[in-house]
């Protein structure tokens, strides 16, 4: 049994190693448009749209295009704690 709960953890795990490269570049690109934001993290933009689905599904992440100037922001963090991305420093 403790073998199909390491299982289920590295699984889990290189879902999320996929996913962090969106997060970091959703907070650090100043105007993350769908085109910059693939080029950024090296996908296409049909495998970045997939994983927005991913990060919303696994992570209750909720990546939004901006209606105002299309660009993309990050709605609502779900499950992870935003400061671990912030690139603000904490005093």
């Amino acid at each position: 049994m403790a073998d199909s709960d390491t299982t289920q953890t590295v699984v889990h795990s290189r879902h999320f190693a996929r996913a962090l490269p969106i997060i970091v570049a959703l907070e650090r690109i100043e105007r993350p448009t769908l085109a910059n934001l693939a080029s950024g993290v090296g996908l296409t933009e049909q495998e970045l749209e997939a994983r927005f689905k991913c990060l919303q599904r696994d992570y209750k992440v909720v990546i939004e295009r901006s209606p105002q100037d299309g660009f993309f922001v990050i709605k609502s963090w779900g499950i992870i704690a935003r400061r671990q991305f912030s690139s603000s420093k904490e005093v």
